[in-house]
């Protein structure tokens, strides 16, 4: 099977404008459909672009299945971002030590995650960043 030779973010732009309508993802009781998820990315990208994220910057996600992670993905695939993926078990030593070596630009995590604060718990392995809002919502 010869390789296909477009971006991720084409792909779902194809599939956007070919299957609008047809559902793209189900997540609990969440339902959208490929031209909302487009936009939903076109939105995503264009914020983490203004955030100052750039093409080739690696941008840690430490999250459950999400809605908010699938978007994340294709929002830093399509800006040329690479998703380091961060299990949301992980505690401030394991954290500091992956964000250390991943030399990551950002960090987008969940509040809590198995009635674990993760906030507090990223508190510690980025003592530059204490004063940060560490919360940003998604469109």
């Amino acid at each position: 099977m010869p390789l296909v030779e477009i971006t991720i973010g084409e792909a779902l732009r194809q599939q956007a404008r070919k299957n609008g309508d047809a559902t793209a993802l189900i997540f609990a009781d969440d339902e959208i459909d490929y031209a909302t998820l487009y936009a939903r990315v076109d939105v995503l990208a264009r914020a983490l672009i203004a955030l100052g994220i750039q093409a080739g910057h690696r941008v840690a996600v430490m999250s459950p299945n999400a809605v908010e992670w699938v978007l994340l993905e294709y929002a830093l695939a399509r800006i040329g971002a690479v998703m380091v993926t961060v299990n949301p078990a992980f505690r401030s030593q394991e954290l500091g030590y992956l964000l250390g070596q991943g030399k990551v630009s950002a960090l987008f995590t969940v509040r809590a995650y198995r009635r674990a604060d993760i906030a507090e718990d990223i508190a510690a392995p980025l003592p530059d960043h204490a004063e940060a809002d560490p919360v940003c919502k998604m469109p």
